[in-house]
């Protein structure tokens, strides 16, 4: 096998020596940093074109060695092993596709051998050939490759697509780096691999790097649906049901609300109800808070209560009720959410700042973000990126209504300005999760492999 190897600072001036040397058909096998040097190890095309044509169809076990001998040859997989096809131009990071194809040397054919004739009265006819003694067995049988080499073949597929994205990420650094340090960046920050792409490629090509961290702060807050501020949830009225996973703020969030509805407009046009029946200490904690407001707290158990206190409220400038927290797999999410609707409350959704962004973009998906009146992002302080929450937010369409940072009540619940949430997710602290430079390719190319698009983004 002629294996080569080739070392270079870079894995742009590595590539160019390996296309140099082996042309445009080469096949690359692996690509690594040694001692601050990247190293590829390819194969010319002709090599591995050699090796796909050299990995024999198995017969099945029990056949006529007769049949295997005039059985017609299956396809080359040159065409496939080569990773292109052959009536079109190579596209750009097509040469750097993996293959790899297992080379056991085949057998050569053995010659069928001819019956012996047997002692019979008279003379002796001539045997006939074995072609036409052995009827030809049908092509699509004999043309079906090994299951062993078929499961070879989609691993080097996928193999090959990894490494196709990890190289379009290696060329686009080289061809506009600053393009693809902004893409770092909202990486970095938490951002999905769908987000950094659409927005870095809206990037205008003469723009400084100062400018360019400037557009990309405004692109984020403009994508960002932001409403003027709790006040504004306040002075519309109604029924408002605060939802969400457990342990993201409701209880906290319900009384700071409170909190600013009657400073305000006075405890008289305030309703406080609980439904959190299921956690212990649950509605005492709201008890305690509706006592220092003067406002009292009525306790839901079912559907049919609800209504009887929301009835009851019916006269209240602003009615808050604290639901029950439901994980986003619970089945109970959309009972829930169907009564709420049926007694006229608008649901507002909570969002944890510091969860992972899979299981918030779950939790989005589940309640219905882009039903739900609005959105709420608690626990900013706790988070060390806010990427992940904001590009959900983004990707759902929700309205985000307000933001808390702390505990305290009323002080922590703030309005949700888009600047700031885009100046405060692009100010990213060192972490000692964080990928380094040189793995930011194989990161984002796994990232866009099955990764769900969202709304088009603003211009």
């Amino acid at each position: 096998m002629n294996l080569r190897k080739f070392v270079a600072p870079t894995s742009h001036a590595a590539l160019k020596l390996l296309r140099c040397a082996l042309g445009p058909e080469a096949v690359v096998l692996s690509t690594r940093q040694v001692g601050g040097q990247c190293e590829i190890l390819a194969l010319p095309g002709d090599e591995a074109s050699r090796l796909a044509t050299a990995a024999p169809a198995q017969p099945p076990a029990g056949a006529n060695p007769r049949r295997a001998a005039n059985a017609p040859r299956p396809q080359p997989l040159q065409d496939w092993a080569a990773g292109r096809d052959a009536t079109r131009a190579p596209a750009p990071g097509e040469g750097a596709a993996t293959a790899w194809v297992d080379a056991r040397p085949s057998r050569p054919p053995q010659p069928a051998e001819s019956p012996r004739p047997g002692p019979v009265p008279g003379p002796v006819q001539a045997p006939k050939p074995a072609s036409a003694q052995v009827p030809v067995a049908k092509p699509a049988r004999e043309a079906e490759a090994p299951a062993p080499l078929m499961a070879e073949l989609r691993r080097l597929r996928e193999l090959v697509e990894s490494q196709g994205g990890a190289l379009t990420w290696l060329q686009a650094g080289h061809g506009r780096p600053l393009r693809a340090d902004l893409m770092r960046e909202l990486l970095g920050a938490g951002f999905s691999a769908w987000f950094a792409r659409e927005v870095t490629g809206r990037l205008p090509d003469d723009y400084a790097a100062e400018r360019a961290r400037a557009w990309l702060r405004e692109a984020i807050a403009k994508n960002l649906r932001c409403a003027p501020g709790p006040e504004s949830l306040l002075e519309a009225g109604g029924v408002f049901a605060l939802v969400g996973p457990t342990g993201v703020g409701k209880t906290t969030t319900t009384a700071k609300l409170a909190a600013r509805c009657v400073v305000r407009h006075g405890a008289q046009s305030l309703g406080l109800i609980s439904t959190d029946t299921y956690r212990i200490g649950a509605q005492d904690q709201l008890r305690i808070y509706g006592r220092i407001l003067g406002v009292p707290v009525q306790v839901c158990h079912d559907a049919e209560s609800l209504k009887s206190a929301l009835a009851a409220l019916a006269g209240k400038r602003v009615v808050l009720i604290d639901t029950v927290g439901m994980g986003q797999r619970d089945p109970r999410v959309g009972e829930q959410a169907g009564v709420l609707d049926a007694c006229g409350a608008r649901r507002v959704l909570l969002l944890n700042a510091a969860a992972q962004a899979d299981s918030l973009d779950e939790v989005a998906q589940a309640y219905g973000a882009r039903s739900c009146a609005g959105a709420a992002l608690t626990k900013v302080d706790e988070a060390v990126t806010l990427g992940g929450v904001l590009d959900v937010a983004i990707r759902h369409r929700a309205e985000l209504q307000f933001i808390t940072t702390g505990q305290r009540v009323p002080e922590d619940l703030h309005g949700a300005a888009g600047a700031f949430l885009a100046h405060r997710a692009l100010r990213v602290p060192p972490r000692a999760w964080a990928p380094r430079p040189e793995e930011f390719g194989l990161v984002a190319a796994a990232s866009l492999a099955g990764l769900a698009t969202g709304a088009p983004l603003a211009r």
